[in-house]
């Protein structure tokens, strides 16, 4: 049995058994045994393969039959990941607005109002001064529309567009990434941190602050990073080239 057949059967019963069709559900409590996947190579990019994708994502030119935004993402979205860990979706639902300058320091806001966000909680993080340079800035600020990297009209939904943009960038990120052992959208989250605990005296606390990820003990889920916390590890964190 898949377990998308059994997610089916569980959810069927559940209704009869909620409409009183039956006395109790036969799938309760039913398990599948998934196998755990082997893990056949480090999860994170090395430096020839982050250098690869990043180096085409900065000379991207789009075609003529490209929409300008969607070219756009695969120009600064595997950038961005590269410099935060964030999630792909978390970048391409970023709006215009979600760029701030806070307690000193230009920042993009992860929010739950723009769209999908994993745990639900917003969070800010520092831009790499690389990205500055890159003119990121310059791009926001000539941006027209709600979302930086989507077409959206006011009143529609996100959700389609924004996995559209995923799929496009991971086909793009493919033709640069040839390693299937690896999945392109998600390698960043692990680059970032593989990276960042390179650095002199990291603050774990701190990575998870600027990846989302949740605090590993009870103590970390007290008190939050500041932007100029998080500022701190992000000026340290090294240029890609």
């Amino acid at each position: 049995m898949e377990l998308c057949d059994l997610a089916a059967l569980k959810s069927i019963f559940g209704w009869a058994l909620n409409n009183r069709k039956i006395k109790t559900n036969p799938a309760h409590g039913i398990t599948v045994a998934v196998p755990k996947k082997k893990k056949v190579r480090e999860q994170y990019f090395k430096k020839e393969e982050r250098e690869a994708i990043l180096k085409a994502a900065m000379n991207y030119k789009h075609g003529k039959a490209e929409a300008h935004k969607t070219a756009m993402g695969k120009r600064w979205i595997p950038w961005i990941c590269a410099y935060t860990g964030a999630r792909v979706g978390e970048i391409a639902q970023l709006r215009k607005e979600d760029i701030q300058y806070d307690e000193g320091f230009w920042t993009y806001r992860i929010t739950p109002e723009a769209g999908t966000v994993k745990d639900g909680n917003f969070r800010a993080i520092p831009i790499h001064e690389h990205l500055i340079e890159q003119g990121f800035l310059d791009y926001v600020n000539q941006s027209t529309g709600e979302y930086l990297f989507l077409n959206i009209k006011r009143g529609q939904s996100i959700k389609g567009k924004r996995q559209a943009l995923k799929n496009r960038v991971r086909e793009f990120v493919r033709r640069h990434f040839k390693d299937k052992n690896l999945q392109p959208n998600h390698g960043w989250r692990h680059t970032f941190k593989t990276i960042a605990r390179e650095i002199d005296n990291y603050d774990p606390k701190v990575i998870d602050d600027i990846t989302g990820h949740a605090a590993s003990n009870e103590g970390d889920k007290y008190g939050e990073s500041t932007v100029k916390a998080k500022a701190r590890l992000i000026r340290q964190y090294p240029r890609y080239f």
